[in-house]
């Protein structure tokens, strides 16, 4: 069974976010699966890497036929439920390795969500590899993730005060990195929750940070490096109830493996690899949900 080294807790309280983590994904992106991605009626196969707690695959599996096969991969198996669907299963794997030999070329579609902070030394490449190992050639990828480089601070009102928001936003950046791997039909979709969902969006965010507060910091770092980021949250919140919230920006980029490749994937294409940018063009959706 592979190490897991996940630096937050896998309780109840984590799956919680998760889970409503997802359903703000869904609520401002509108879709599960990108509109984009096709979906056949018979024996399509559907991957979910990092599934955590399977909602993103639970949820989809709502509307789609029963002979659709989901599966579920994770590093551990702590989150998992023990009930589910006929056409879904969850499976152990690292997904910074070469997926199990059995797994290769067998999937039509792979998800990802939020691995930004999961990737060694801000490296995607590992992970893409990965990827593109377990689709067949025309598989599609969708990687769902934040883009930190866009976030905002939004205020109800100007005069209000927002340095604790600012400086946990600060704090908690990873440079973003999203790459196109060799694979061909780039699309990008961003969007930002409703102002109405501001609140609930940055709480979601405190619990993310008082977690690695309590799972990290309190255990690995600096003395009393636990205790002042628990402070920071403290004062965030009080902000966030006066009417201030962090706004992110909700990246989906879908992309298709090459017809050509080989079933074991494209790293030989590497050379191809491009920076994928949120700009405005007909493959790519920027938006405000409203």
């Amino acid at each position: 069974m592979p190490d897991d080294t996940y630096i937050f807790g896998r309780g109840y309280l984590t799956a919680t976010r998760l889970n409503l983590q997802h359903f703000l994904w869904k609520e401002t992106l509108d879709y599960i699966l990108h509109p984009s991605v096709p979906v056949g009626e018979n024996e399509a196969a559907i991957a979910d890497v990092g599934t955590g707690t399977a909602i993103w695959l639970l949820d989809l599996a709502k509307s789609l036929p029963s002979t659709v096969q989901l599966d579920g991969f994770d590093i551990s198996a702590k989150q998992y439920p023990a009930m589910l669907p006929r056409n879904v299963s969850l499976h152990v794997a690292n997904a910074l390795e070469d997926p199990p030999a059995d797994r290769v070329g067998a999937y039509d579609i792979v998800h990802i969500r939020l691995f930004m902070g999961v990737v060694n030394d801000n490296n995607p490449v590992p992970l893409f590899d990965h990827c593109a190992k377990l689709l067949k050639p025309g598989g599609y990828l969708q990687w769902d993730e934040y883009d930190l480089s866009a976030q905002e601070i939004v205020s109800a009102q100007p005069s209000l005060p927002t340095d604790e928001l600012s400086e946990m936003s600060r704090g908690f950046q990873t440079r973003r990195q999203t790459r196109e791997h060799g694979f061909e039909s780039l699309v990008v979709d961003a969007r930002r929750p409703s102002s109405w969902y501001g609140k609930m969006s940055t709480e979601l965010d405190c619990m993310l940070r008082e977690e690695f507060a309590r799972t990290v910091l309190d255990q690995k770092g600096p003395p009393g490096s636990g205790d002042k980021a628990q402070e920071q949250i403290q004062a965030s919140d009080r902000e966030v109830a006066e009417g201030s919230y962090i706004s992110n920006l909700l990246q989906v980029v879908v992309g298709k493996k090459p017809l050509g490749a080989s079933a074991g994937g494209i790293t030989a294409q590497s050379e191809k690899m491009q920076t994928a940018e949120v700009t405005a063009s007909s493959s790519v959706s920027t938006r405000d949900a409203q």
